[in-house]
C-alpha cells in the first residue's frame, strides 16, 4: 500500500482484514526531546574544541486504510462529524470537495469514536503500513487501482472545468514533509495526487568507465490544482477520503483515486495518516570561532 522512496526504511504491512488498531490515535508514535547542547559550548566553555550535537531529522508514518462498499465514507457523514474539515483554506476545501476529495484532521480523542464507527460495519477491511523517511525523501501512498487512458473532469480553482487523461500508471498521494520552526513537534504536510507511470526501460550512457545501463526516472502525472497544505500536531491524524461528488459522477478526480470495482461491486477508500517526527543525534568536532 506503501511506495517508498530510496532511503526509506522500516516499512511493514499487512494484509486486509479486521485487526484494528489500539485505542488512540491511528498509531503510536514517538516524539524525542530535542538533543541539548554541550555545557562546553556556551561563552564559558572550552573555547578550543567542542563536540556539537548534529540532529538528523526522521519522519515516521503510519499509513491506514478503510475500504467499504461505495458511500459508506463519500455519502455519509459519520466519520467526518469527528473530523476538523476547517484545517484547510475554504477556497482550497471547496475545489477539493468538487472534484470528489474529502479532508479532515483528527485529534487522540475523535479516534475512539471513528474507530467503534468502524469497527460496527463488518464490510469493512483494512490494511497498515508503516514507513520511516529520512533526508526529506516524499511518502509515496498508493491508492486504488484503475486502468489507464480514464478521461477526467478536472475542476480548477479559477472556476473552470477542463479534461484531463490519465495514463496507465499506479495512482499515489505524494507527501512532502516539514517540521515549521514555531512547532519543532508537528509536520507540515504538502499532499497531492498524482499518477506514477509506468518505468521506462533502461537506457545505455557512456561514462569514464565505459557503458554502464542506467534505469531513467519513473515520470508522473500531478495534479497540481489539488495539492493542499496541512500541518498535523504529534497527537493528530490526518484523513483523506471521497467526497459526496465522488460517489455521484465517475468522471471526476475523487472516484479515480479513490474508488475502485472488484469482483463486480463498487468500494471506496479513505485513508488515515498519522505522521511522526523523530530524531537521531550524533556528535562531531568543531573548532571554536
Amino acid at each position: 500500500m506503501v511506495l517508498g522512496a530510496i532511503l526509506a526504511c522500516g516499512c511493514r504491512q499487512t494484509g486486509w482484514g479486521t485487526d484494528w488498531l489500539a485505542p488512540g490515535t491511528p498509531a503510536a508514535g514517538e516524539t524525542r526531546a530535542t538533543p541539548q547542547p554541550d555545557p562546553a559550548d556556551g561563552p564559558e566553555g572550552n573555547k578550543t574544541a567542542r563536540r556539537r550535537p548534529v540532529e538528523v531529522l526522521q519522519v515516521s508514518f503510519d499509513i491506514l486504510q478503510v475500504r467499504a462498499p461505495a458511500g459508506s465514507f463519500s455519502a455519509s457523514g459519520k466519520i467526518w462529524n469527528h473530523l476538523d474539515e476547517e484545517v484547510l483554506p475554504a477556497q482550497v476545501s471547496s475545489i477539493l470537495h468538487r472534484n470528489g476529495f474529502r479532508v479532515g484532521r483528527g485529534s487522540q480523542n475523535a479516534w475512539h469514536p471513528i474507530r467503534a464507527i468502524l469497527g460496527s460495519d463488518d464490510a469493512i477491511r483494512t490494511s497498515r503500513s508503516c514507513m520511516t523517511m529520512s533526508n526529506g525523501y516524499p511518502l509515496l501512498v498508493e491508492l486504488a487501482d484503475r486502468p489507464g487512458g480514464r478521461n477526467l473532469f478536472l475542476i480548477r480553482r479559477d472556476g473552470t472545468t477542463g479534461g484531463v487523461t490519465l495514463p496507465a500508471g499506479r495512482n499515489a498521494l505524494r507527501v512532502e514533509y516539514a517540521v515549521p520552526p514555531e512547532a519543532p513537534d508537528a509536520l507540515r504536510l504538502n499532499i497531492c495526487p498524482e499518477v506514477q507511470l509506468l518505468a521506462p526501460p533502461p537506457e545505455t550512457v557512456v561514462t569514464d568507465e565505459g557503458l554502464r545501463r542506467v534505469a531513467p526516472e519513473t515520470p508522473t502525472r500531478t495534479l497540481r490544482e489539488l495539492a493542499f497544505q496541512v500541518q498535523v500536531g504529534p497527537t493528530e491524524f490526518l484523513a483523506v477520503g471521497p467526497a459526496p461528488a465522488a460517489a455521484g459522477l465517475e468522471l471526476l478526480p475523487g472516484s479515480f483515486f479513490l474508488q475502485e470495482e472488484l469482483d463486480g461491486t463498487r468500494y471506496e477508500s479513505i485513508y488515515f495518516l498519522t505522521p511522526r517526527v523523530l530524531r537521531r543525534s550524533a556528535s562531531r568536532n568543531e573548532a571554536a570561532p
